[in-house]
Parts: structure tokens; sequence; C-alpha cells
């Protein structure tokens, strides 16, 4: 993967024009599943460049940890359970709410998304929340369990769209490391066993490692086409005015995570990149969540805030130096989760656990 260098001494307080805007998402993966946190059999190189040229939130939460109100959360800049309907998962999305790439998009902004954008649900929009689907260049996958679609590729097919060189807005939505995936692929990519790290809550045996490791595979896949998209960047001259976040929607599709207001399923990968913004290799301790994406990307943009967003920019925390705590205001999240399924099911049907509410602090998880 190609990245433009960082000049020795330059400034860092202020961009010089209104940047694009690459978001990669991908569907169910830890924070915890990256190299740049910690992970060390999981390899993740372009996602880790990222970190190490631009900066790593620590404490990034995503506000309700299921696909749907999760990804809700993110367009509407709004905690789930003020969207209604759209809070829960398999939903319908009110006409009522505005989206960040919609309100860009009538900027004048030339927005996409490939893959999975928001959902799953019924939008009343004739586009996905998220923005047009771009979805026409397909691939061989290399296992079963992982889709057909070129997230990558077809982020080069927005890219020859936007002929007028409008600013850009593109959601690259891969859909790994969502289940199911293709029994022991583990297998076939020469992976061991020995080599996992299991996750403290989660039982250590041989069933538990393998599932990991086909997991794992999914993960990298995502890596993969994140690397892809940055040297397609690179170029074409992009990269240096364009804004790079790389997160997932919640955590790993495993018990205790995806579903559930735990921390493996509620805290998520947030990693930055802006060259010539964003100073290389910060560590950042500030607590963001979800509903503070879509106001500051519409601050990133130069446009207003909509009204109806309830998160808070953190743009400031990005034009600051350093590493550490920046804002002494953001010293926790709040979480939920209203009645909707956990990701399990039983014979008696998907299990739709109870409505909860969270708060997460440098020290303490408090649940009720």
């Amino acid at each position: 993967m190609l990245l433009g260098g960082f000049v020795p001494g330059a400034g860092y307080a202020a961009e010089s024009a209104v940047p694009n805007i690459l978001f990669c998402i991908a569907d169910d993966a830890s924070a915890n599943s990256f190299g740049a946190y910690g992970c060390e059999w999981i390899k993740t190189p372009a996602i880790d460049r990222l970190a190490n040229e631009g900066a790593r939130f620590q404490n990034a939460y995503c506000n309700n940890p299921k696909c749907a109100p999760a990804r809700a959360a993110l367009v509407a800049g709004r905690y789930s359970w003020q969207l209604k309907e759209a809070a829960n998962h398999w939903s319908a999305f009110p006409k009522e709410f505005k989206f960040y790439p919609h309100l860009l998009r009538d900027a004048g902004w030339h927005v996409g998304f490939t893959g999975k954008g928001w959902g799953p649900g019924a939008h009343f929009t004739p586009d996905n929340p998220a923005g047009p689907e771009y979805n026409a260049v397909r691939l061989k996958p290399p296992y079963k369990g992982i889709t057909k679609f070129d997230y990558a590729g077809n982020f080069a097919a927005f890219l020859d769209e936007n002929t007028a060189g409008k600013p850009f807005c593109f959601w690259l939505g891969v859909k790994e490391p969502h289940r199911a995936y293709e029994k022991d692929s583990w297998k076939k990519d020469g992976r061991k066993l020995e080599d996992v790290s299991v996750p403290g809550f989660l039982p250590d045996n041989a069933l538990v490692r393998a599932d990991l490791q086909d997991y794992a595979i999914e993960i990298e896949w995502y890596d993969t086409h994140v690397g892809r998209s940055i040297q397609i960047l690179e170029e074409r001259g992009l990269l240096t005015n364009t804004l790079v976040v790389v997160t997932s929607d919640h955590g790993m599709p495993f018990p205790r995570a995806k579903g559930q207001v735990y921390e493996e399923g509620a805290r998520v990968p947030f990693i930055v990149y802006w060259q010539g913004v964003v100073q290389p290799g910060r560590v950042i301790d500030d607590f963001i969540n979800f509903p503070d994406v879509a106001p500051t990307f519409m601050e990133v943009t130069g446009q207003p805030i909509h009204a109806q967003m309830t998160g808070k920019s953190f743009l400031d925390v990005l034009r600051a130096p350093g590493s550490g705590q920046i804002d002494p205001t953001r010293d926790h999240a709040l979480l939920g989760k209203e009645r909707h399924d956990t990701g399990r099911f039983s014979e008696e049907g998907t299990d739709l656990a109870y409505p909860v509410r969270s708060i997460r602090t440098k020290d303490y998880f408090y649940s009720h």
C-alpha cells in the first residue's frame, strides 16, 4: 500500500482544502482483531499503517451493537433511542430523518456506497441512507463465506464517474467478517490453531479456535480492500486531500460481543488518516460515539450540522496535536439497545432481549 509521506515539521492545525471522505466500515469486527489495537495473530498491515500515519481512537464505541441501529446512528447522527423504529434491527427507517450522505449529495458532492450501507431494513428514500449503490464490479471470492463484491473495484468505478471533479464521500461497506464462514477455510490458508489468541470470555478449545481462524480470514479480507482503496487514491493523486476513516459497525459475531451491550460488542476500531491535518502516530483516549460521526463529517466538509443531529463533532480533537485525552468532557460513552435480537437463535425463534441502557467510562462499564 502506498501512502503519501508526511513533511517533518509541517503544521497540522488546519486543512488547506475541503477534503474528500472515504469511510471504510467492516461488518462485525472487534477492535481487538486488528494489529493497531494489539492483535498479533491476525494480519492487517494496510489498516495498521493508516493508524501509524494517522490517529487511533482507543475509546470509540457504537451506540447500539447490532447492524441496522449502529449504522442508523452513523448516517443520522442521533442516538439509536432517538430514531424511533430505526432503533431496532430489521426495521423501517422513518422518512423524517436526514442522513449525512444525502445532505452532502444535495450540497453538490459525489456520493455513493459499495457492499453494505445502512441495513438490514426498509428505507423510504430512493437511495440507501448511505447513498447511491455501486456494486456492479464483482470478483471470484477466495472462500464461500466471502461475497462476490469487489469493494475496491467499485470504489474505482465510483471515482471514474466523477468526471466533474466534485468532492466525494464514499462508504466502503465491506460485508466481512459477518457470518456465515466457510467452515475450516483456515486449513486452506495454512493457518494453525495454536496461533490463535482466544478472548477470555470464550472457551479455549479446538472448535472455538477454528471458528476464530475462519473469522480472521475475513478480517484480513477487509484489510485487503482497505489497502487496495488507499492505493487507488494514491495512484490518482487523491490521497493527499482525502480523510480516511476505518471502523466496524460493532464487535465480533461471537457470544458476549455482537448484539450485546458488553465491551467486546460495543467497542470498535476507529482510525483516522488525514494528511496534513491529523498528526501521525496519535493515540487518542477521548471517547467518541457513532452519533458523533455525522456532525463531524458535516463540519469537516464545511456544511452546517443539521439540527436533527444530536451527536457532537470531534473535529477539534482531530485537529489538536498530541495523544492522550484532548477534550476533558469526552470522558464517557452512552450505549444501549432496544428489543431486537442478539444474533442468537433458538428452537423457539429469534431471541428478543430486553432493552438495555449503559454508560462506559474510563474505569467502568455499567449496564441497566
